[in-house]
């Protein structure tokens, strides 16, 4: 009985891959993930994925706009990352409440709308890198007390505002390096009392901020090298007790 039960279930997976693949070609399904890596799609397949999938692969495709995802309740990771999107449909992820990873690297992003990710509270890991963001507004983030990653290198984003963190109790990696920052406020990073990663390299800080530093208690990993930073004192790391790696390399001014 029970190699009969496995058989039907093999040959439901066997038919739903070959169904999958007679409308997205260069796809393949399994074990409720949908890998669409290359497939050369120029638009955001709209047709009715099973409801199942956990994860969907969209990466080295041509995608340019990133339409409502309207069918994919239990979808946990969505990778869209090297495709030349350039934009975000309003409420674009609204109905995919599950969600915990988004990569959406390696695209030409320069804004979208500021709340985007509000339905999302479950999100553990947004990565927006290589994109041309300049602005982000305060409450891009609201609701995401279980956010534990994010990294924004390779936008010109030239400065942070606290209010990104202020529901991001959990952070424990930021990644900011190429992001044309130059200064830290004092405050800036209050809210980040479980940050332990965090990289600030190849950016035009003249100066550790040190004033902002001090509050990350739990900070292991500090990435500070490649800045036109001058000058370096006892203050300069003062109160990271528990800093375990600290890069200060490639810094010609000092």
């Amino acid at each position: 009985m029970m190699i009969f039960v496995s058989l039907i279930i093999w040959l439901f997976l066997l038919i739903l891959c070959q169904s999958i693949q007679s409308y997205l070609p260069g796809c393949s399904y399994w074990n409720n993930k949908i890998n669409c890596i290359g497939a050369n799609m120029t638009t955001f397949p709209t047709q009715d994925l099973p409801n199942t999938t956990l994860t969907l692969i969209l990466s080295l495709n041509f995608l340019k706009i990133v339409t409502v995802i309207e069918n994919l309740p239990k979808l946990k990771y969505l990778d869209l990352s090297r495709n030349g999107i350039e934009e975000l449909e309003p409420r674009a992820f609204d109905y995919c409440t599950a969600l915990e990873v988004i990569d959406l690297s390696w695209n030409l992003l320069a804004h979208f709308p500021s709340d985007i990710f509000k339905q999302l509270a479950h999100l553990q890991v947004l990565n927006l890198s290589h994109n041309h963001i300049k602005y982000l507004s305060d409450n891009f983030l609201i609701n995401k007390q279980f956010l534990q990653t994010l990294i924004l290198d390779r936008n010109p984003l030239q400065h942070i505002d606290h209010r990104w963190f202020k529901s991001c109790s959990k952070l424990i990696h930021l990644s900011l390096s190429k992001t044309h920052i130059y200064r830290i406020g004092a405050q800036d990073l209050q809210n980040l009392k479980e940050l332990k990663q965090l990289n600030l390299s190849f950016n035009n800080f003249t100066r550790v901020p040190n004033e902002a530093l001090r509050r990350l208690d739990k900070l292991k990993v500090l990435k500070i090298d490649h800045n036109p930073i001058r000058k370096l004192t006892r203050e300069s790391f003062e109160k990271l007790s528990s800093l375990e790696v600290l890069t200060i390399s490639h810094m010609p001014r000092l």
